[in-house]
């Protein structure tokens, strides 16, 4: 007689689904993540912490960016816990698909005093999404965070 075991599929289910949801981030959103903290450590401040709800939102933005192919800021409360974040920034930017794109809107976002401002900015967390729209530009969503 076959006996089926439910739980151990139960808890590989679950391990998917949260990791899927949980926004973790992919090789570009890992170099774009890592460029921000290098900008951040030659300008002598601690390094950013990920977090996967700021992942989850940029991601979310981006993709919306993407499929509607024009920028614009969330709005920066949507989609995070009330009352977790005390301050909150966002930068958003595209670029075209040739090349390393995650470069060259890190160099975008540097050469921009305000968008360097929330690179470096009194924060301590941070998500970015990244989406490819149909024409194959390529957009980026930073989100930065302070906890209360």
């Amino acid at each position: 007689m076959l006996t089926v075991r439910r739980a151990p599929l139960a808890a590989v289910v679950a391990l998917v689904a949260a990791l899927v949801l949980t926004g973790c981030m992919d090789e570009q959103e890992q170099a774009a993540f890592d460029a921000v903290n290098a900008a951040r450590a030659g300008a002598g401040l601690s390094a950013l912490a990920p977090d996967d709800e700021l992942v989850l939102k940029a991601q979310r933005w981006a993709d919306v960016l993407a499929a509607e192919g024009s920028l614009r800021h969330s709005r920066l409360s949507d989609e995070l816990t009330p009352g977790r974040w005390g301050r909150i920034a966002e930068n958003v930017g595209y670029v075209g698909g040739g090349g390393d794109p995650i470069a060259a809107q890190q160099r975008n976002f540097a050469g921009s005093a305000g968008h360097r401002g929330n690179q470096l900015g009194p924060y301590t967390h941070a998500g970015i999404g990244i989406s490819v729209a149909p024409d194959g530009r390529v957009f980026q969503v930073q989100v930065f965070a302070a906890q209360r």
